[in-house]
């Protein structure tokens, strides 16, 4: 990565001093920082109009201001005996570390090694811009197993994330500042650029939970 110097152990010691991260200090690795997944998450949701085979909604990627349809999800906390993700299903999470990125600082995320072996994926959404500040990180978890279920538990250590040195950015920019301040799950966020609508979500909560 021409541009990016990687920040090594001594170096992550101070970020966490300095409440760049929120991390224990016994998940710091020799060039990376081990983080836990939080309690909740969030999956998709079907209304029963589209419950079948046909007529399923479309979402338009090429507009980040509106979709066609309505993007459901459903909320629930993961209960003290996990939660039970499905061979091939998605969901979102978050980070119980909180992030307050720096305008000299970014950050790649990836799935630890050990967890990846057991069918868990996250290659969606994986880079941390500087400036992104005051949240929590939203992962993209996806079950790429054929034959298995996944038992996902609060505070287990799911990735990794890997911090880079580069020269300072501008301190406000709109693409970053729409996914900073959030805390918890969240959903996607419009872009800001497009001024002429939104994307709309319905949250249902509670989930029954899986047995």
């Amino acid at each position: 990565m021409s541009g990016y110097s990687l920040l090594s152990r001594e170096e992550l010691i101070d970020i966490v001093k300095d409440g760049v991260i929120d991390a224990p200090f016994e998940n710091i690795r020799k060039t990376s920082i081990d983080v836990r997944l939080g309690s909740s998450i969030m999956t998709e949701h079907c209304t029963p109009a589209y419950s079948g085979e046909s007529h399923k909604p479309v979402i338009d990627l090429s507009d980040e201001s509106t979709h066609t349809v309505s993007i459901g999800w459903d909320k629930q906390d993961i209960p003290d005996t996990g939660y039970i993700m499905e061979p091939g299903s998605y969901i979102l999470g978050y980070t119980i570390e909180t992030f307050r990125m720096p305008n000299w600082l970014s950050a790649l995320f990836t799935i630890r090694s050990t967890m990846a072996r057991r069918f868990i994926n996250s290659a969606l959404s994986i880079w941390i811009n500087p400036g992104f500040r005051d949240s929590n990180l939203v992962l993209e978890l996806h079950n790429i197993s054929k034959h298995h279920s996944l038992l996902l538990k609060p505070g287990i250590r799911i990735g990794q994330v890997v911090f880079l040195r580069s020269s300072p950015v501008p301190d406000s920019d709109p693409v970053i500042e729409r996914y900073s301040n959030q805390l918890g799950v969240t959903a996607g966020r419009p872009n800001p650029r497009h001024d002429d609508g939104i994307i709309s979500y319905h949250i249902h909560t509670p989930v029954t939970e899986l047995k």
